[in-house]
């Protein structure tokens, strides 16, 4: 998550490089994010992001067993909750 932060705050810097002229950077309250393995390191990153970045979305997240999407946003705290007592989430 504090990689994701800089980078936020590091992109308007690499405008200046011809590949990243016409980059769209999103505002925090635009970011959505796939999360691509909700175990021991997603689970947490999904927490951590939304500490650090209230205003961002987690739209889906992936395990085992399958995925969730919601273009609107995922309960995070909630599947949290899910992946700590049950470990899997989509089944």
């Amino acid at each position: 998550m504090i990689a994701l932060q800089t980078l936020l705050k590091i992109l308007p810097r690499l405008r200046v490089l011809s590949q990243f002229a016409n980059l769209e950077i999103p505002e925090e309250r635009d970011l959505t994010v796939i999360i691509q393995g909700f175990g021991a390191v997603g689970a947490h990153a999904s927490r951590i992001l939304k500490e650090r970045i209230s205003e961002a979305k987690v739209i889906g997240i992936s395990d085992l067993e399958g995925y969730l999407y919601n273009e609107n946003g995922l309960p995070v705290e909630e599947l949290f909750g899910l992946w700590k007592n049950f470990g899997l989430v989509t089944n």
